[in-house]
């Protein structure tokens, strides 16, 4: 028995394909068409109601497409599976996106109902697993010792094996197993740098820490938008429409780089975070401020694997995560 999720926008469609096994749903992956399936197994998935989009300050992908779901009528879980296909369709959308951060945020806010059908969320999430897996680990504060005891294989109680099961950090590592091979590694910063190392690019998305100066606080993103908001509305709905537009403008033009400091007195492994500084930019300045720094761990990981590359290609693609709220900067990263 096969299930369906189609995806749209602009004119174009993408179909994923889901195949039961007893009681288990697998993820068969794309597909070019639709089986003659009955009017009534479709169902529209309201999108707003599960990602909310006021979760973020900006967020590059807007995530303004059209879901449908078909289900066969016959399925006897048929709630249970509806809710499910509706979440997995939004983490299928984010990987698409290459958001990797955003796909392992997304899970942690829905691991109960996305780990009803485990394996075939761990085939969804593998493309973006080992780059989620590390930003989640080194990009943000987080408690990592359940995932440490999975790493080295040490006996779980059956409280742990429970958490395991819809941990974030565990879920990712262990959908990653096919992409990570046999890596052999003494820890999960070795597992990292051998990682790298073994790939010429990979890309993901990662939070940084210490965010500074007023440009890129809280106060800095208010200033934005009272400019915005500064001029005469015609009406509100238009005047609204207005503000997101040009906010949405102002940061998917924001310029960023990621420097490394091997002088930093602190820590010779730093890795800066440069964006335009926002009084500049509005006065169409080029200038370049400092915003914040990954975090020591991962900035190590990244220097020790590719110690030649001073200078990394970065883009912001979100400001608000799930850490920092709706502050909290997020860059795609070249690596």
């Amino acid at each position: 028995m096969k299930t369906y999720i189609k995806i749209e926008k602009d004119n174009l469609s993408t179909l994923h394909e889901f195949q039961f096994t007893k009681d288990e749903l697998e993820y068969k992956g794309k597909v070019s068409l639709l089986p003659n399936l009955l009017e009534e197994e479709k169902f529209t998935v309201e999108i707003n109601k599960i990602f909310n989009k006021n979760w973020y300050t900006y967020i590059e992908n807007d995530f303004d497409m059209e879901v449908f779901l078909y289900i066969p009528k016959s399925y006897h879980r048929e709630e249970i599976l509806s809710a499910y296909l509706a979440h997995i369709s939004i983490l299928l959308m984010i990987i698409e996106s290459q958001d990797s951060l955003l796909a392992a945020e997304f899970f942690s806010r829905k691991a109960s109902i996305l780990c009803c059908f485990p394996k075939a969320t761990a085939k969804v999430v593998e493309p973006i697993s080992v780059e989620g897996l590390f930003a989640w680990l080194y990009g943000r504060f987080c408690d990592d010792t359940l995932f440490m005891n999975v790493f080295y294989n040490r006996t779980l109680t059956k409280h742990q094996e429970i958490a395991a099961a819809t941990d974030t950090a565990c879920f990712f590592y262990y959908a990653a197993k096919n992409r990570l091979g046999n890596l052999k590694a003494n820890s999960p910063k070795e597992m990292f740098i051998r990682y790298f190392q073994n790939h010429k690019k990979t890309v993901f998305t990662i939070g940084v820490v210490g965010q500074r100066y007023e440009n890129w606080t809280h106060s800095g993103l208010d200033y934005i938008d009272s400019l915005f908001k500064s001029q005469e509305p015609q009406n509100f709905i238009a005047h609204k429409s207005r503000i997101e537009k040009a906010r949405k403008e102002f940061f998917a033009g924001t310029r960023a780089y990621i420097q490394a400091e091997p002088y930093n007195i602190h820590d010779e492994n730093a890795l800066g975070l440069y964006l335009n500084d926002i009084e500049s930019y509005i006065a169409d300045d080029e200038g370049m401020c400092l915003a914040g720094y990954l975090r020591k761990t991962g900035a190590e990981i990244i220097r020790s694997s590719k110690p030649k590359d001073f200078r990394l290609k970065a883009e912001l693609v979100r400001i608000g995560n799930l850490q920092e709220g709706k502050t909290g900067l997020v860059i795609k990263v070249a690596v």
